[in-house]
């Protein structure tokens, strides 16, 4: 029974990851670039710095799985 829950599991956590990554993301660019606790002259629009997501996403993504934060141990191990 517990087998047939595992890709459940691990879908649900890369979800989770992926919003986690996303959100901190956006606020770091609220952080640098909305908040005043650095000013800058130049903002970039952030659709303009959103499109990187497309690509730091999947990376944060990959470097979970190479370091295996998606494999599921038995609890007696």
């Amino acid at each position: 029974m517990f087998k047939k829950r595992i890709p459940k599991f691990s879908f649900i956590t890369i979800l989770t990851d992926a919003a986690v990554v996303t959100g901190a993301y956006c606020f770091a660019y609220w952080l640098r670039f909305e908040s005043e606790a650095m000013p800058i002259r130049d903002i970039p629009g952030f659709a303009e710095y959103g499109k990187a997501l497309w690509v730091i996403v999947p990376v944060f993504l990959f470097m979970f799985k190479a370091h295996h934060l998606y494999s599921v141990r038995s609890p007696l191990s």
